[in-house]
């Protein structure tokens, strides 16, 4: 009997626990540290100690008085007399189980569509359930038919006092939910398209829009991996050096191992986890910088460890992978320290290295192979126009010019190839 209840809890041991969110540990003690937009909610980072059941306790208090706190917020809306209930003797959607037409049944649906949340990554869809458990709190139980701009804009203006961040991708969302309802026949229009999320966003989202570029420059990247080989945190200089020239996801970078890269031939087998369920995989060249800079790291026996390893002793921990929040609060510690940009950020380099094949007159189609994008739409998205592009073609004007003169044997002649 002892021995059975032995092994239960050495199974018990093994298994990971679940991390409560905001619970962080210092120095052996216990805080709870919300986020800024806890925090704009009348929160404060609080203390708890050095015992962990304790302290996992009362963080779990914290944090249900949060969601309360939230959910009071919204709930002054679904007071409004305008919010009807949904109607007796509405008929179920088969495929849901849900009433037909409500906003509950249109979340099922959006959960079902394969394009749309099915085929996402995990990490991805986690943001978007935390988007619709705020929409569902908002608006749950009632006809999406009842939403209409008005309310949606009032929504909008409470949202963006707790953090226009935060607001900008609740109401994204909410967009996305009112296009399932229109392909459905449940709404003529989306009332929530176009609400001026732009000027709320920052340069950070306004980039990754397309809307302004944010690119290492040679000098940048060169800064930011003296600093961080000089501050003890090589690791970072490597992951910088495969972000630029791989043109990877931050996520696909941290997750590469040495098995994965072919010393002989210089190339490496990369799966993105973001689409791997469409069975792309990549076979990436490196370039002589890459792989001259990879033949001066030392060799792990171990080849499935991966190549960005975060160094001994770094937040007294021993030598493994990032997370990538971790990653991320180290990348801009260095960028400050480096009095870098506050805009620069790893997830550029893979903007940086698109723009730079644009730039080095590879069609659309060869970035794809390298950056492994499945839509040309998003490639043209990061290659943006320059003056060096623009120095290019007209340098390839200039060549077809000349080869077709010397092909007619008549130099002087200016009409064989209009100017313009």
């Amino acid at each position: 009997m002892s021995g059975e209840t032995l092994s239960a809890t050495a199974v018990s041991r093994r298994r990971p626990r679940k991390p409560v969110p905001f619970l962080v540990r210092i120095s052996g003690r216990f805080y709870w540290q919300p986020t800024r937009a806890v925090r704009s909610l009348g929160f404060a980072a609080e203390p708890l100690g050095k015992e962990r059941l304790a302290a996992m306790r009362r963080a779990l208090e914290l944090n249900a008085q949060v969601a309360e706190e939230r959910q009071r917020r919204d709930a002054p809306a679904l007071k409004d007399p305008y919010w009807a209930a949904i109607p007796a003797g509405t008929p179920l959607n088969p495929l849901t189980g849900k009433p037909k037409g409500s906003v509950d049944d249109v979340v099922e649906l959006y959960y079902r569509d394969h394009k749309k949340f099915a085929s996402k990554a995990e990490s991805t869809k986690r943001g978007y359930r935390y988007n619709i458990g705020r929409i569902l709190a908002w608006c749950g139980g009632t006809m999406i038919a009842h939403i209409d701009r008005p309310l949606i804009k009032t929504w909008q203006l409470v949202l963006e006092q707790e953090a226009p961040m935060m607001a900008a991708a609740i109401l994204r969302t909410l967009s996305i939910l009112m296009g399932v309802a229109r392909d459905w026949g449940y709404i003529a229009d989306n009332p929530a398209s176009k609400l001026g999320l732009a000027s709320t966003s920052s340069a950070d989202d306004q980039a990754e829009d397309g809307a302004v570029d944010i690119l290492w420059t040679e000098e940048e990247a060169r800064t930011f991996r003296a600093t961080a080989v000089a501050s003890g945190a090589k690791s970072l200089a490597d992951a910088l050096m495969l972000g630029l020239h791989l043109g990877q996801r931050e996520g696909d970078v941290l997750r590469l191992r040495w098995s994965q890269y072919d010393e002989e031939t210089g190339l490496f087998l990369i799966r993105p986890r973001k689409v791997k369920r469409r069975g792309v995989v990549l076979m990436v060249p490196a370039s002589p910088e890459l792989r001259a800079w990879l033949a001066a790291m030392p060799r792990p026996d171990d080849r499935n460890q991966v190549i960005v390893l975060r160094e001994a002793g770094d937040r007294r921990y021993r030598p493994g992978p990032y997370k990538e929040d971790y990653f991320r609060a180290r990348v801009a510690e260095i960028r400050d320290k480096a009095n870098l940009r506050k805009a620069l950020a790893f997830r550029y380099t893979r903007h940086t290295a698109a723009t730079n094949l644009g730039r080095a007159g590879c069609s659309p189609h060869e970035i794809m192979a390298i950056t492994g994008h499945t839509r040309l739409e998003t490639v043209m998205k990061y290659v943006k126009p320059d003056p060096v592009m623009a120095a290019a073609a007209m340098a390839k004007l200039d060549a077809a010019r000349m080869a077709l003169r010397a092909k007619l044997g008549e130099a002087g002649e200016e009409a064989a190839l209009p100017e313009d």
